[in-house]
């Protein structure tokens, strides 16, 4: 039992099924479950509702941009299919609803496939049903339900074999029980990835997707020269294109990350600082790249539609960050008024529903840091947790510095902290727990 619980692929399977299990139904969670029902659905409704509206009108139709029907609202916390009928009955021939023009909105894009081949079975189970039978019930009264619940499930199963890549790397780079810890420590003590675990809207798995690139590529080719540093900047910058696609939230959190992974290898190998220095140039020129070319597409996209980009993402941006012109009174007012370093502060101590403090979360790790601060480059492992922690927590004070008004008013925002500071520090406690442990004599092999 012990040689299987060691062996990666199992590690790799059981992690995808529990996220998965995770994500899409509640399951090994610590996430109330009001909050799971919930899921940020004001803007999960755009997503559904987009794809909803491609059925009929085809994925270009409103400049391809996300759109939000009324009745949507209707599905708020709802598993009961009849709530699906009721909304397909709403929305019939309705072509009145808000346009989401603030960013490109590629999800339904990517989900096109998914919904063209449920369509199809649709289609072709209508074909052959029998009049008045139960299936003819389902697909034409009920399609949506099964439609919306299935892409659930795979987004859930995406974001599960994506974060299970990166605690395979976890897996790899220490051992296995250290992984089996972090998985642990992210199900109990990071519930807000399960609140973005099956999201449509969110594509959570896109937020990783960069650092995974880079963790993975230097530690197949941990030489990692300038060549390894083109060919994984290039990448990991087409995975950065994409998330903005998605959604410009946590962009520079994301884009931090991608430099997470030369510093923490650099720290841990002694790479010379002119290697170090020169990857993290290379993959850094790449990864604004990549967001360069996001920002062109959300250009070019809303050009077509016959809209002035520079006025869209004007206003777009000052509402999101510091405000102006186009700010109305309200709460938008008061998150243009509050200090950044309260709002910082509140996102170390306040739970936002949605996690433990953040200096919960952080002060064993703070404590182990002070206590080896004169011996740290003893252990060349941990003072590269403690370069890539520090590095991600430069990574999430961007977002609430760049984004502040986002920040104060969408308390979600939290995430931050685990993009991915917070699963570095849960690798620090996985780790010490396993080495304190094998001190001991009561695990198998010798200290991480």
């Amino acid at each position: 039992m012990a040689k299987l619980l060691n062996a990666h692929w199992f590690f790799f399977i059981a992690t995808v099924l529990v996220l998965t299990l995770n994500f899409g139904e509640h399951k090994f969670s610590s996430l109330s479950l009001e909050k799971f029902l919930d899921g940020e659905f004001r803007s999960e409704g755009y997503a559904l509702s987009r794809l909803v509206y491609n059925l009929d009108h085809g994925h270009e139709a409103k400049g391809g941009f996300m759109v939000r029907y009324e009745a949507i609202d209707g599905l708020l916390k709802s598993t009961d299919k009849e709530d699906f009928r009721v909304f397909k009955e709403a929305i019939q021939g309705e072509d009145k609803m808000q346009v989401y023009y603030s960013h490109t909105g590629l999800q339904d894009d990517v989900l096109l496939p998914l919904w063209g081949a449920l369509s199809a079975i649709r289609d072709g189970v209508l074909e052959r049903a029998r009049e008045g039978s139960r299936w003819q019930e389902r697909m034409q009264d009920y399609d949506l339900y099964y439609f919306i619940m299935i892409t659930h499930w795979v987004m859930a199963l995406v974001n599960a074999l994506i974060i299970g890549l990166l605690l395979l790397w976890v897996a790899r780079t220490f051992k296995t029980p250290v992984a089996w810890g972090t998985l642990i420590f992210t199900l109990i003590a990071l519930p807000v990835i399960t609140y973005y675990g099956r999201s449509v809207w969110w594509m959570m798995g896109s937020w990783f997707l960069p650092l995974i690139i880079m963790l993975w590529w230097i530690h197949l080719r941990p030489a990692f020269r300038w060549f390894d540093a083109v060919g994984a900047g290039i990448l990991a910058g087409a995975a950065v294109t994409l998330k903005v696609s998605f959604g410009y939230e946590f962009t520079s959190t994301v884009m931090m990350g991608i430099l997470i992974a030369p510093l923490f290898y650099a720290v841990r190998d002694q790479w010379s600082v002119r290697q170090w220095v020169t990857a993290s140039f290379i993959v850094g020129v790449l990864a604004l790249a990549g967001f360069a070319a996001g920002l062109y597409g959300h250009f070019a996209a809303l050009e077509a539609h016959g809209m002035d980009p520079m006025k869209v993402l004007e206003h777009s941006f000052e509402k999101r960050a510091h405000g102006g012109e186009n700010v109305p009174g309200g709460l938008m007012t008061r998150s243009v008024e509050a200090s950044v370093f309260a709002v910082i502060g509140g996102y170390l101590v306040s739970t936002k529903e949605l996690m433990p403090p953040q200096i919960l979360i952080m002060a064993p790790f703070l404590w182990l840091l002070w206590r080896r601060r004169k011996t740290l480059m003893e252990d060349r492992v941990f003072a590269a947790l403690c370069a890539a922690i520090g590095a991600g927590f430069i990574g999430a004070i961007s977002m609430l510095v760049i984004l502040k008004g986002h920040a104060y008013v969408h308390g979600y925002d939290i995430i931050i902290w685990s993009l991915p500071m917070n699963i570095f520090i849960g690798i620090v406690y996985a780790r010490e727990i396993y080495a304190r442990c094998a001190a001991l004599g009561r695990c198998s092999g010798s200290k991480p």
